[in-house]
């Protein structure tokens, strides 16, 4: 339950530690951590059973993968593993979760750019902590 703590991010050959705030405790961290379980496919087709099956971690988990992805409509984080970052920031822009969190609710739930593994490993677990 520490706001922060180090990810590892890198490859094989050479892996860094990079300190990640998680933000959880910000104030309206809940607020928005609860917006994307709500923006999900499966709450939009059945919102009874969704939230019903709220109370398991595995699919609050899976829910939160799902929605962290900007493959799905309203989804979070835009991965980009090229050198070309001209329409948003690199993913080593990003030292916390709440930023990025932020930019999305405030932006109405438009995909950040950009981010890579680290970076989605990060969000993925301010969310889970949060929601779960």
């Amino acid at each position: 339950m520490n706001q922060c703590r180090v990810i590892y991010r890198g490859a094989v050959s050479g892996i860094s530690v990079l300190s990640w705030d998680f933000g959880q405790f910000e104030e309206d961290m809940v607020q928005i951590c609860m917006k994307i379980l709500d923006l999900n496919f499966k709450h939009k087709r059945d919102p009874a059973e969704d939230v019903s099956a709220r109370c398991n971690p595995i699919y609050v988990s899976r829910v939160i993968t799902n929605m962290i992805n900007s493959d799905t409509t309203y989804g979070v984080l835009n991965g980009n593993w090229s050198s070309d970052y001209k329409y948003g920031f690199p993913p080593t822009h990003w030292n916390g979760s709440y930023a990025i969190l932020k930019q999305w609710y405030s932006s109405f739930y438009k995909t950040v750019k950009y981010g890579q593994c680290w970076v989605f490993a990060g969000v993925l677990c301010s969310g889970t902590f949060t929601s779960g």
